[in-house]
């Protein structure tokens, strides 16, 4: 096994737009609406962990501090959806209207184009600032610090391969991770909990029905990434991903991934070799700035975070369904996840359990 940096000259891209949407008929306060653009892509050519858990109390004071830093800064605090969401670009709340349907439809063609759909603007401009606010009060009083070694299939290597495969091949992963049990009542987790968007991302992957992930600890995150730091190359356990990107870096912090690197156990490790090596020709970059929902289909995809640039972090959301109503995920891979503190609240219920 071993640790390396992979040289993908990033510098080496042509843009290539999926596809648009038609502009909104009408206009918000910062100027006429943007059309919404689905997949907007372009190709390349070539442990210091956080505090522990809170409280109920604690929870409460900390949605207090929230509003009350909102209440001292220039902006509103926004309590109502529409002060959130661009409804008029997005009218995620008219189900099965002509719009939706066809917003819908838009972006099940760019899942088919690539697996990737991106809708800019998704969070309004004159609420990013809270959101950003929001996230970082969060983040600087209880985010985890991780740093791990693993491998792009999320384990420590195969010692089947030979220590040069692409399967041993590891990654430094370094970041600041939020858990749903201390997010509170919080913008992010209204958008989180509004049926209509989770009705809107089931349309959009084909999902009869879709739930919020049951699990109390992954149902909704917030990850922060610093100078630097970037998230290595992965896939996901998946089959979709949604993501809300809070905060953009200054430079950096560009999504990237390589479709069709997976199918069911076969992973094509050729151009997996040839990736690490530094080859970034069939590698894809998705061009997201602040307030941009994304859905991703990582499953079969090979996908990555570049190193992010510049003193202001990446902070982004991550907003997790299943289609089982009670998934939940196990013990040892929460505490793998989020450390120490989860591992402990495990710890503290085993014990209660024991009592008689």
């Amino acid at each position: 096994m071993w640790v390396a940096h992979v040289p993908v000259n990033w510098t080496k891209v042509r843009s290539a737009t999926l596809s648009s949407g038609t502009p909104a008929a009408s206009s918000t306060a910062s100027g006429p609406a943007a059309p919404i653009v689905v997949g907007h892509v372009r190709t390349a050519s070539a442990a210091q962990p956080g505090e522990w858990g809170r409280s109920p109390a604690e929870s409460l004071l900390a949605t207090a501090e929230l509003r009350y830093r909102a209440a001292m800064s220039s902006e509103p605090f926004m309590d109502e959806i529409g002060d959130l969401i661009d409804l008029e670009r997005y009218p995620l709340e008219r189900t099965d209207s002509q719009e939706w349907l066809a917003l819908v439809e838009r972006c099940r063609a760019a899942h088919r184009e690539d697996g990737c759909v991106n809708l800019p603007g998704f969070v309004r401009a004159d609420a990013l600032a809270d959101f950003a606010r929001e996230a970082s009060v969060l983040i600087e009083r209880h985010g985890y610090r991780k740093s791990h070694l693993r491998t792009a299939l999320f384990n420590q290597g195969d010692p089947s391969k030979p220590s040069g495969h692409p399967a041993n091949h590891l990654f430094r992963e370094k970041s600041l991770q939020i858990a749903n049990d201390q997010i509170g009542d919080t913008l992010i987790r209204r958008i989180y909990e509004w049926q209509p968007l989770t009705d809107f991302v089931a349309g959009v992957e084909g999902c009869e029905r879709l739930y919020r992930m049951a699990d109390e600890f992954q149902a909704l995150n917030l990850i922060a990434h610093e100078t630097g730091n970037g998230l290595p190359w992965h896939f996901d356990v998946n089959n979709f991903t949604v993501t809300l990107l809070l905060q953009a870096s200054e430079a950096g912090g560009e999504f990237v991934f390589v479709p069709g690197m997976r199918c069911g156990r076969d992973v094509d490790f050729v151009r997996m070799e040839q990736l690490f090596e530094g080859d970034g020709s069939f590698v894809h970059t998705t061009h997201r700035s602040s307030g941009t929902l994304t859905l991703f289909r990582g499953r079969n995809a090979l996908h990555a975070v570049t190193p992010v640039e510049g003193h202001t972090s990446r902070i982004t959301a991550v907003l997790t369904y299943d289609e089982k109503p009670d998934c939940v995920a196990s013990e040892r891979g929460n505490a793998f996840v989020y450390g120490p503190r989860v591992e402990a609240i495990y710890r503290e219920r085993r014990e209660r359990a024991r009592i008689p």
